[in-house]
């Protein structure tokens, strides 16, 4: 019976060594965080993460719903991604990051549109809302 324990032993070191970390949705539910989209910072995009979807506010009127988010945790921040479409095509690719202490979150969006056309980047700071 134990003749085997050290081949199956050995298969499990090997298969974990070479997992890959896994991606995961969820592990931001439940936060808001809230953006400033212009200069004097009177206007704000709130970014709103429920039930394993990203929101903002602010791409809602141009058609871009709720969409998926995935996570990785890496090196103790939390790093995220999204990406939303809006009917015409066109489509908004988000990336941020947390160190899941602070109150601040970094980032950047990138839009495309239906024709192919990248805009330049977009870099952005949220405060958490509490």
């Amino acid at each position: 019976m134990f003749r085997y324990l050290p081949a199956v032993a050995a298969v499990l070191v090997l298969t974990a060594s070479q997992a890959k970390p896994a991606m995961a949705a969820g592990e931001l539910d439940g936060t808001t965080w809230t953006a400033p989209i212009d200069e004097t910072g009177q206007k704000n995009d709130t970014l709103s993460f429920a039930k394993g979807s990203f929101t903002s506010s602010e791409c809602q009127p141009y058609g871009y719903k709720s969409g998926a988010y995935k996570t990785k945790s890496q090196s103790g921040a939390i790093n995220w991604t999204s990406v939303q479409k809006n009917e015409q095509g066109d489509t908004m690719s988000w990336k941020g990051s947390w160190d899941g202490k602070s109150d601040q979150m970094t980032g950047s969006f990138v839009r495309q549109d239906a024709n192919g056309k990248k805009y330049d980047p977009q870099n952005w700071t949220a405060k958490k809302k509490v």
